[in-house]
Order: C-alpha cells, then structure tokens, then sequence
C-alpha cells in the first residue's frame, strides 16, 4: 500500500468515528389526534405569517399552533400524494408526481410548460435562484420559473447548446443554491457548480467519487456537504479536495424516501439515517434513535426549524416530532445510566466529574462524558437517596441521604465511606473553618472535615440565642459570600457568624405564612419561599424587614426550591416547571420548551462552571446550556384565520354588512408552537365595548349586532 493511501484511510478512520448521543430528546408527536390526517410526511415548510407546512402522502396540511387544516382537491390540488414543497420570496409551490402548483390566493394553480404538466418526484429539489425565480428539477431537466401576477413563465436553465456542450448537464439530481448566486447540481454520477456562466465539473481527480448525489448544503463555516444514497463527502471553504465524511458503522443501508441534509442554529449538519438521525458536531458523528426517545417509522423525510429555533422532524408513519428545547435543552434519564428517574441533587467536583443523586443512589460522568455511570459505592452504602452534596476543603464529598446516612466520597481515590448514622439529612453545607453542618429531621450537627469514618456523630448543635426554643426546628440554609451561615425555621432566620448566634424573627411580617426555603443573595439580602406559595425577599442588614413578591408567573404555584446563580439571577423551582427572575423579567419553563418534566424536585438547581444550569426534576435531570437564551423569546402575534357571520364566510377587513340576526364569529390563531397553554388572547369590539375580555379559546362571539360602525381588535399575551 502506498503512504499516500494509508494517510487517507487514517483520515477516513478519524473522521467517521460516531458515537450516541446520550441525552434523552424532549419530543412532542403530532398525529391524527391532533388533525394531522395522514401520517407519512413528505415535507415541511413554514411561511413568512408562521404556519408551518405538512405535506403528506394524502393532502398538504397547515398547522396553527393548535391543530391542522388540510388543503386538497377543495383548494385545486387535483393529486393528494405531496412530493415536495419549497416556500420563498417567490411564494409557496407544491409539486405531486403530476404537477407542480403555485398558491395564488387562497388556491393552488397548476404551473404548466408549453401546455405540458411539471411532474416532480419524491426528492428532485426546488431551490430558489439569486434573482427570485425558483428553480425546480423534473424529469433530470433544470428549470427556472419566474412568477408573475398573471401565471408563471418556465424555461430551461441551461439552453440546448450549453447541454450539447456539457453532457453532465443532461441529468440533473438535486441541487443547492448560494447566496452569491453560485448554484451546485449533482449532474450525473458528478457535482457541477455554475456561476458567473461558466459550469464547472468536480469529480475523481476532486476526492468525490462517482455517485448519485441526492443532497447538498452548506455549513456556517463555508463547507459544501454532499450525500448520496450511502455516503457523505464535504469540500471545506478554501479547500480543492472533497473529504469523505460517512458515519462509521453502515448505518445509512436502507432507502430513504429522501436524503435529507440540514444545518441548524449552531452550523452542526443533521442527515437521516438508519436508527433515525446523525448530527456532525465538533468533528464527530452523533446518533438518535430509539435509545434516545427517537422512532422515526419508515425514516425521517424532513427537517425545520422554525422561527422560534425549535426543530420539526417529518417521519414516514408517525407524522411529526417537534424536538423541544432544541440547540439549548439536553435531558437525561435511567436510560443514559442513571439509577433513577427521579433526581434529587447535583455537585461537580475538582476533577470535572459530575455527581447526580437520585431516588436511588448516585451516579458520575466524567468531563465530556456521554452516559453515567453508577457511582464507586460499596454495595452497603448504595441505593440511598442522595439529598444533598458539598465538597469540603480537600475536594472530598460529603453526601446526606434521606436515610440518614453521612457520606464522605474521595473522587481521586474513587472510595466512599459512612461517616453516621443520623436521623433523615435535608442539607449538607461547608464553611470556611473546615467544618460541615448537617441539617436533618432531629436538629442541626455540626463535623470537622477531619471527623474520622464510623465515628460516634458530635451531640445537636443547641442554638443559644434569644428568642430561640424548644419545638422550633431548623429547615434548611446557605452560606453567603462573607461565609457566613443562615439557616431558616418556619418563622425565624438564624444567623452564625463563626462565634455565635442571633435569631432575626419574622413570624408578624408573615402572618400565617410560615417559611420553608431559604437562599442567599449575592447582594446580602436573603430569598425564602413559604407555605402559602409565597415568595418573599428577607433584608436582614440592619433591621429585618421581609417584602412580599409577588410575581404573576408564581401564582397559585407550589414554590418547591430557590437557587441564585453567579449572574444574580433568582431560579424558583414549582410543580408546573421553574420560573427565572433575570433581575428585570420573570421567564416560566416547562415541558414545551424542552424541560424534562414539569415537577421540579430535590435541590432544584446547580451551576456548572460555565454558567450552565442542571435542573432536576422527579422524571430525569435537564441541563440549560445557555440561560441567556431562556430570555430570546419573540412577543406572542395573532391573526384572524377565519370571520363568519351566520353560515357565510365574509372577509375580516373593512366591509359593510347589512343588519342580520346572526352572529358574527372570529376565528383567532396564534402562531407560537412554545408553552401554549399559557396562551391567552384580549380581545375587545370596539363600538360595543371599550373594555378588553381575556380567554385562552381562540374563537370570539358576538351575538346579533344592534347597527353601528364596528371595530374588533385582538392580541395574544
């Protein structure tokens, strides 16, 4: 073998390395329950109002946010099989194995050729060229179609001579469009690039090898990707040679309806594949499937993101999958290794490993890791719940169960010892004087670092201070930036400063609230959250004084856990999912934006170093990648879908209607696939009513209108 080649097939070695994606995808599925009428989807798109296209083997469908509406031969399709689907400046066009329709005005008008009919097959692509005009493959012909008021007129691409001239360009596959007007074709078993004139033949001499290419993009970096059937090759920008890219282990061995290559947000390539999808990320393959949550059917056909940056995956039997929390949400479960779904706290330590207690025992995964595993616990020790993490001086952690075992776990040496035996441990927390303050069922304990493992445990801390008693019980704490200790009852905060206590009572501020939480502040004041659903801010510099919140997103919400991050930003955990205060607005997360599940549990919350947030909750652990981007959220936008007065349809703009006994009805719709059941609309008719009405039902009645000029106004909040 020659040097040459042993170097590209260790190349090739390197870069078709893929691996599974460990994390568990957040996904909602979308079906005949919810109006999607055929289950094989061929296509997707969304248009500049916001629907989002579906089109299927049996009817183009348009989704609203809330349920589909299918167009078929009603609207003038006259074939229901849908094989393709492009929406561009130039409009929206649907093709069939027939015809290619244009969607003029509520219609869809059959664009013809010489009198002749535009079939298009599943996977020949629409592309939209540098001046508007869209450009269509059929039959391996090229052609360019330039709307007009009037109709469409057509042409072919490359004129009679050019095809002479340059036989590639008598079979044309798929092709891709650049921005600078470049336009790259498969032409034949080659890639042809045309611009500027001139058309350009890349192939063998090119790294590509002859194949059937099916499909094309290009990357946020400039790399041109390219697929066929079974392989994948990219040309990097600046490069003259093509490399080949296929994910190692044979996994794109059965047909596809289509190829299908896509680039998201952060510039990573998605292509479908045989356990579902593959994504190119940081120089590696990463694969979903069935591990990860994914069934596709017959295979993914389709991929979108839409405005919002969510992802849709189209499937060929199970309709659509909306992939929530997509670029920012990653989830785990028991089935990327932890031992239980249900998750209770979260610590890294000074190695980079990250520990996950839950329900039943702990588990680590290393820097960079893609699954846990279950932690180096001995067999007698494993199974408990682990409440509450923090690492001491040495970087050792130490570890309180439910059950009442304190543990101390050496990450360097891999070894976990009991230190106690102790009545149910709600919090572990370190000070600046190596000492770890235990808080559990039956008062409050207090261990040197040093305590030695198995060591008879140090008497109840006693709380010497005015105003503190018997029957009065310690909840929980935190440590502030000074060092110092707060710890919380149900109507006092206890402060230690290292030589004693003083007991700040707030029992008359609250009523009969009683708290229950406790956080500090970056700014020395203190948040607790009551009984009574109740957020409060304590102010314990000074006089104490406690300032009720109320924030509208927590109303009515069981406040479960609080958490301030490094940013200042207060984290609330509730039972519906989690609210976020970034110091100006309040941000509610749930399910729909890719929360692994709504009921918010343990310890709630942890940082990570780089400003990530591990969210745990009582149905798998989810990780926010960039909270700032919680707070990139678009206002909420309606429309009018529909106005109907009696059985007839009429027009919501301006109109004069004769009087009639008949109600007039509005149909609203709005546009947001995201935390929809918070959706309200105000509505308000303005000539009857100066006051604005709100209703989460997105139709409007008014019954028989006495005469008058009318004005209906509406919003989504």
């Amino acid at each position: 073998m020659k040097p040459r080649a042993l170097r590209s097939l260790l190349l090739i070695a390197m870069t078709w390395a893929a691996g599974a994606s460990a994390q568990q995808l957040s996904l909602q599925h979308y079906g005949q329950k919810e109006g999607l009428g055929n289950l094989a989807v061929t296509a997707l798109a969304q248009d500049a109002s916001g629907y989002l296209w579906a089109a299927t083997e049996n009817g183009l469908f348009r989704f609203d946010g809330a349920g589909f509406r299918r167009y078929a031969d009603e609207q003038g399709l006259a074939e229901t099989y849908v094989t393709a689907l492009h929406i561009g400046r130039s409009g929206m066009w649907v093709a069939t194995y027939e015809d290619l329709y244009r969607y003029q005005e509520g219609r869809f008008v059959p664009v013809l050729m010489d009198g002749k009919r535009l079939p298009v097959w599943p996977g020949q692509k629409m592309a939209e060229g540098a001046n508007g005009e869209l450009l269509l493959v059929t039959e391996g012909r090229l052609l360019a179609i330039t709307p007009s008021r009037d109709g469409a007129a057509v042409r072919d691409y490359f004129d009679p001579a050019r095809i002479q001239a340059q036989s590639e360009l008598s079979t044309i596959g798929s092709i891709h469009a650049d921005p600078n007007g470049g336009l790259w074709m498969a032409c034949g078993q080659s890639l042809c690039h045309a611009s500027q004139g001139r058309v350009g033949v890349k192939g063998e001499a090119d790294g590509l090898p002859a194949e059937r290419w099916s499909s094309m993009a290009r990357d946020a970096g400039g790399t041109l990707w390219i697929r066929s059937e079974k392989r994948i090759f990219a040309l990097p920008a600046g490069a003259d040679r093509f490399e080949e890219r296929t994910p190692q282990g044979d996994m794109m061995r059965k047909r596809m309806l289509r190829t299908e290559l896509h680039v998201d947000e952060q510039g990573r390539v998605l292509t479908n594949a045989d356990p579902g999808l593959v994504r190119w990320s940081g120089g590696r393959w990463e694969t979903f499937g069935k591990e990860n949550g994914l069934k596709t059917g017959g295979g993914v056909t389709a991929m979108l993101r839409d405005r919002e940056g969510g992802m849709w995956l189209a499937t060929l039997g199970l309709g659509l999958a909306h992939w929530l929390g997509y670029g920012n949400w990653e989830n785990w479960t028991s089935a990327q290794g932890l031992p239980d779904d249900v998750i209770i706290s979260v610590q890294r330590d000074l190695q980079g490993r990250l520990h996950v207690g839950t329900r039943s025992g702990h588990a680590t995964q290393p820097p960079g890791g893609r699954r846990f595993a279950a932690g180096p616990t001995p067999p007698a020790l494993a199974g408990h719940p682990w409440a509450s993490m923090a690492l001491d001086s040495g970087g050792r952690l130490w570890v309180g169960t439910y059950s009442g075992l304190l543990l101390r776990h050496a990450p360097e040496r891999g070894v976990t010892e009991l230190v106690a035996r102790l009545p149910m441990i709600r919090q572990v927390l370190p000070d600046r004087s190596g000492r770890m303050w235990v808080v559990t069922a039956k008062g409050l304990r207090v261990f040197p670092e040093t305590t030695r493992a198995g060591a008879e445990p140090p008497e109840v801390e006693v709380l010497d201070a005015p105003g503190w008693g018997p029957g009065k019980r310690v909840l929980g704490g935190c440590v502030d930036r000074q060092g110092e200790q707060w710890f919380v009852s149900e109507t006092d905060v206890l402060r230690h400063d290292g030589r004693g206590w003083r007991v700040l009572p707030f029992g008359p501020a609250l009523g009969k609230d009683k708290f229950e939480k406790l956080v500090c502040a970056r700014d020395g004041s203190l948040w607790a959250a009551g009984q009574a659903r109740t957020l409060w801010r304590l102010q314990v510099r000074g006089a104490p004084v406690a300032t009720r919140v109320d924030a509208p997103v927590l109303r009515g919400h069981a406040l479960q856990t609080l958490y301030e991050d490094s940013r200042r930003w207060l984290w609330v955990g509730t039972d519906v999912g989690f609210a976020v205060w970034n110091g100006s607005r309040w941000r509610m997360l749930n399910q729909t934006h890719g929360l692994s599940w709504n009921d918010l549990n343990g310890r709630g919350f942890y940082e990570d170093g780089d400003g990530s947030m591990w969210v745990m909750t009582s149905n798998g652990l989810s990780h926010v990648l960039r909270p700032e981007r919680l707070f990139d959220v678009a206002a909420p936008t309606a429309v009018i879908e529909g106005a109907q007065r009696g059985e007839r349809e009429i027009s919501p703009a301006s109109a004069p209607l004769p009087w009639s006994p008949d109600p007039m009805v509005f149909r609203l719709a709005s546009l947001q696939f995201k935390n929809r059941q918070a959706l309200r609309y105000r509505v308000r008719l303005l000539g009857m009513d100066e006051r604005w009405s709100e209703s989460s039902l997105p139709e409007v009645r008014y019954a028989a209108l006495p005469a008058g000029d009318y004005r209906f106004q509406f919003v989504a909040v």
